[in-house]
């Protein structure tokens, strides 16, 4: 039996199927089956052994603290597979809800060949398949930088076990992040919850270095995980598997060369290789600018973690490697900030546009009165091979001859008369034979079946006339005008599809012209840009637009502080930093503080409102059921009642201390017997008028129960108002807390500038000073462009509009005419369910169903005859005498 848990969050009863459809060493996953709203959602049920406090604590954080959503994935794909909601069964924690995700472990495609079951599906990630293999594998490596960056970016966690096995790809290239309960969560620089697991191959190399501080809880160790993700799905081999010579030849594992920053394309180690396997040539076919990254993340982040790039940097610099409209558009929605123009769309009427349908009334009329024609069971001919023959042996030659003389000679000595008779007589004998022979008497049988089920058949073909008949007469004054409505519904559906279709046409044009004006614009600004002497000199004839000259600026920038970084790196616990961060913390810390406070006060308010108005709400009612205060009502119906009788059944009501109607349970109407919450009983009928008083308490007791059930209702709306009202809020913590965080990115980043400048003095001042200023300039160029487009496609997004309209006014007329229309034909159908049309209808579609079950027997029988059709005495003789 399926059972229910209730999520924490929400207060929401879910119901999970009976048995998992996966399970590993932590739990098991189950369909949600109930509510519907749920079944997009997975269950993830702990094994008891693993169920702790500090799991229940770390789940809860994280349902609270979901890593931010991009635009592009919020709603359908989630690119991150988050804990949505922990999960209770009576109070007792047991695991929690996430969205469900299907596909295909990245692994698939971290290997030299595809799996043979397959390749067919992801062929086109395959290099010898597709020439566009890499192409493919570099987009889906943006998708996967691009979820890891969601995480990262909220500054709270650490996914320390990066590796493909977490990765779900689908063949489309829709990535999603898988096993996020086992995250390190980090704030303030110390870790709240530790990550329970990290796998060797994976495992950057201060691991194995002692230290001062935790190493997974700095994003340095998800970067490294990443670059090896990275470099086994874009060449299918690991960045640290070559054959190790002098001095590292006792090397043999994975994680021993990662320890000993054995990176196969390691300038200085390249002589330590006996054998580099093959795939590792193509490493020297990437752009330049991916090969630096993966330079910087195992080479100079070996010594150095803070050099390894980031998931933003890999967005970046794959971007300007594809030269994709389409993923521009996407990082700018992923990383936020900067201008990333997309390219002017008008979404089709035909896309825009509701197509109205239709339900035709009394279908199954129509069909039967369109489809009542008499079924024709056409028999198949036989082949010649199925044509049944003669088992007759023939007669020989001398056999023949004896017989030729026998008749000459008997005609010879009696009379040609004689020799007539014995020819008669030689032919009865003959047909006699025939007769006994196996094959006719096969075939006279099928013959007499045949006929039996013929008779049947033209028996039931004469009822099936006569009901068709009458069904005709029945529908003849209502079928013809449902099928003349039907007709017009369809006629108004397709003119309006033939309307859409011109304006398809017209709209694709419309977009042509915008099209051409958004790339004179583009070439306008992007030439301005090129203007400017410090674009120029990172522009390599590539960045044709702003969003790429932009990233240029940035690569350009990060590049060169890595350069003066290498030579003075800066330390963490450097003065001036630590400051700052306690600063930026402190003053974050109090914007938290009083974020927290504001939005507690607000919920507690909230609360206080709500528990009055609900006491108001239960106040009139719980006063109209003291029945001190309205004893009458016990006699209601009766002029005059003696006090005695009120005294008797006022001391058994003190002495059941029976106050309130509320109090009864439930009223017995036959046996006078009332029985009360706390299961106390008595009966009425030992009183005085037993029977008014009964009927009055009972017609008091349904009443107030029937006010109690609408108050009740009126109770959980208000619930559920308080309850919006309650995410509102929640909603608006999230999204402070989330700026906050943004907040705090922005200020450490301007004492970590700060920093640097100390450190390296005027040479990182002068970079700064200029990439701020070349920053400035672009985004001037940016506000203009987004300007001046806005100005130019104006006019076409005016006359979009006015199509959209024009296709929205005549889609309402065709809907509004379809409903006069279906109005009719809903009359006609109520006509075509009068009792004569259905009897009719019945008789008709049995008398079919039952010829229907007919003629498979028929078309068997007349076949057979057909294969028996030669078996006749003419061809017995021609058999028999073999001419």
């Amino acid at each position: 039996m399926a059972k229910r848990y209730k999520l924490e969050k929400s207060g929401v009863w879910i119901t999970l199927s009976t048995k998992p459809f996966a399970g590993g060493g932590e739990g098991n996953l189950y369909n949600i089956t109930a509510p519907k709203e749920f079944r997009k959602y997975v269950a993830k049920l702990y094994h008891p052994h693993k169920l702790t406090s500090i799991r229940e604590e770390k789940i809860n954080y994280l349902a609270t603290y979901p890593p931010i959503q991009s635009k592009e994935n919020a709603g359908a794909h989630n690119s991150v597979i988050w804990v949505k909601d922990a999960l209770y069964d009576k109070k007792k924690f047991v695991g929690f809800i996430m969205p469900y995700t299907e596909g295909e472990k990245l692994e698939i495609l971290c290997t030299p060949k595809i799996p043979r079951k397959l390749r067919q599906e992801w062929k086109r990630f395959d290099f010898k398949q597709s020439p566009k293999a890499l192409e493919m594998r570099l987009k889906l490596s943006f998708n996967i930088c691009a979820a890891i960056h969601q995480v990262h970016s909220i500054e709270r966690y650490v996914l320390v076990d990066m590796k493909p096995d977490n990765i779900v790809i689908q063949t489309n290239g829709l990535v999603s992040i898988v096993d996020t309960d086992s995250v390190e969560v980090v704030e303030s620089g110390k870790s709240l919850f530790d990550a329970p697991v990290a796998t060797p191959e994976y495992t950057p190399p201060e691991h194995y270095k002692l230290l001062d501080y935790d190493a997974t809880e700095r994003e340095a160790w998800d970067r490294f995980g990443l670059g090896v993700i990275l470099y086994k799905l874009l060449f299918g081999i690991h960045p640290f598997a070559a054959s190790s010579g002098a001095p590292y030849e006792q090397l043999t594992t994975l994680h021993d060369k990662i320890k000993h920053g054995l990176f196969v394309h390691h300038p200085a180690k390249k002589s330590s290789f006996k054998i580099i396997p093959p795939p590792h040539k193509a490493f020297y076919k990437l752009d330049q600018s991916l090969q630096d990254l993966f330079f910087r993340c195992f080479v100079d982040g070996h010594e150095n973690p803070e050099m390894r790039p980031s998931a933003e940097e890999w967005c970046a610099a794959i971007l300007l490697s594809l030269d994709d409209e389409t993923a521009y558009k996407r990082y700018g929605h992923i990383l936020g900030g900067g201008f990333y123009a997309s390219k002017p769309r008008f979404p089709l009427p035909s896309s825009r546009i509701d197509v109205p349908g239709y339900a035709t009334p009394a279908a199954k009329l129509v069909e039967l009165h369109k489809n009542n024609r008499l079924p024709n069971p056409k028999v198949r001919t036989p082949q010649q091979h199925e044509l049944k023959d003669f088992q007759v042996q023939s007669l020989k030659k001398g056999e023949k001859i004896a017989f030729m003389i026998a008749i000459v000679m008997i005609s010879i000595i009696t009379t040609p008369f004689g020799g007539f008779l014995f020819c008669f007589y030689l032919l009865h004998r003959t047909k006699k034979n025939f007769k006994t022979d196996g094959a006719f008497r096969q075939a006279q049988r099928i013959k007499e079946n045949l006929a039996q089920v013929q008779r049947k058949y033209y028996r039931q073909n004469l009822r099936l006339r006569q009901s068709r008949k009458k069904f005709k007469k029945s529908v003849r004054w209502v079928i013809p005008k449902i099928e003349r409505l039907v007709e017009e519904v369809k006629t108004k559906i397709e003119g309006l599809k033939t309307y859409l279709k011109e304006k398809d046409t017209q709209v694709k044009e419309l977009e042509q012209k915008a099209l051409e004006q958004y790339h004179y614009l583009n070439e306008k600004y992007v030439s301005k840009a090129k203007e400017h002497r410090a674009i120029a000199r990172v522009d390599d004839g590539h960045y044709n637009n702003l969003a790429k000259i932009r990233i240029a600026i940035h690569n350009a920038h990060k590049k060169a502080v890595d350069e003066l970084v290498k030579d003075q790196p800066i330390q963490e616990n450097h003065p001036f930093m630590k400051e700052g961060k306690i600063a930026v913390d402190n003053l974050v810390k109090d914007k938290k503080l009083k974020i927290s406070d504001l939005i507690g006060a607000k919920l507690t308010a909230l609360y206080n409102e709500q528990e009055a108005k609900i006491k108001l709400l239960y106040q009139d009612i719980r006063e109209d059921t003291f029945i001190e205060n309205h004893w009458s009502r016990l006699w209601k119906g009766k002029r005059n009642v003696a006090e005695g009788v009120k005294d008797e059944l006022k001391e058994e009501f003190e002495e059941l201390k029976l106050s309130s109607i509320l109090q009864i349970y439930n009223i017995n109407s036959r046996t006078g017997e009332i029985t009360l919450k706390n299961g106390q009983k008595f009966n009425i009928k030992y009183f005085r008028d037993s029977k008014l008083i009964l009927n009055n308490l009972k017609h008091w007791h349904d009443e107030t129960k029937h006010q109690l059930s609408i108050l009740d209702q009126e109770k959980a709306l208000l619930k559920k108002e308080y309850r919006q009202k309650v995410k509102a809020l929640e909603e608006k913590k999230r999204i402070e807390l989330k700026n906050l965080d943004r907040f705090k990115r922005g200020e450490l980043e301007k004492v970590k500038i700060e920093t640097q400048k100390i450190v390296l003095g005027q040479p990182f001042a002068n970079l700064q000073e200029q990439y701020e200023t070349v920053t400035e300039y672009v985004t001037e160029l940016e506000t203009a462009y987004e300007q001046e487009e806005e100005e130019v496609l104006k006019d076409y997004k005016a006359l979009y509009e006015s199509i959209i309209k024009d296709c929205e006014y005549r889609a309402d007329k065709v809907t509004r005419d379809i409903k006069d229309l279906e109005a009719k034909l809903h009359t006609y159908n109520k006509k075509s369910k009068h009792p004569k049309v259905q009897k009719a209808y019945r008789e008709l579609e049995q008398d079919l169903k039952e010829l229907k079950q007919i003629i498979p027997e028929y078309k068997t029988k007349a076949f057979e005859m057909k294969k028996y059709e030669q078996i006749t005495f003419k061809n017995y003789l021609r058999k028999l005498l073999r001419e």
